[in-house]
């Protein structure tokens, strides 16, 4: 089995961004990508939450990756004290959302994270396969900040999170 690992972080609130967006805005709609994940999630294509149990929630996720494959998953998603929030597949995979930032820098120093470490049972590495998804992998980890970043700030110009 070969595990394919990348992580990206972006500030979410740079120099020249509209407002300033609050922990608490950032926490509450990555609560909604939780449950929600096609809103944030380009590549997702269907999130079905089958329990809810507030800070822990099971769903059935399909990711189509941009080189066409599917990736089903059964997902447990686990919330941490508005800091991380933890996707574990039924496979081993796993997928982690930080927030964080330096204390003296509060709200605008915020950097959101994420975190893939992917289970590939049948794939070799050293070939070209591998080369194609850890590419894939590294600009989806990328894109999906981004996203989730974006998203956030629209909702809450839109009155959606206050």
């Amino acid at each position: 089995m070969v595990q394919i690992r990348a992580a990206r972080s972006v500030p979410v609130n740079p120099p020249g961004a509209a407002f300033i967006l609050k922990h608490t805005q950032l926490w509450t709609a990555l609560q909604r990508k939780v449950r929600h994940a096609t809103e944030f999630v380009p590549l997702m294509k269907s999130c079905t939450v089958l329990k809810d149990e507030g800070d822990v929630v099971l769903r059935d996720a399909i990711l189509v990756q941009e080189n066409g494959a599917v990736r089903e998953m059964r997902e447990e998603v686990t919330s941490y004290s508005q800091q991380w929030i933890i996707f574990r597949q039924t496979d081993g995979s796993t997928t982690t959302n930080l927030i964080s930032n330096s204390p003296q820098e509060g709200d605008e120093g915020l950097i959101l994270s994420y975190i893939f470490e992917w289970n590939y049972p049948n794939l070799k590495e050293e070939s070209r396969e591998y080369d194609e998804i850890v590419a894939a992998t590294e600009k989806m980890a990328l894109t999906a900040v981004e996203k989730s970043i974006e998203v956030s700030r629209s909702m809450v110009t839109e009155g959606k999170i206050q």
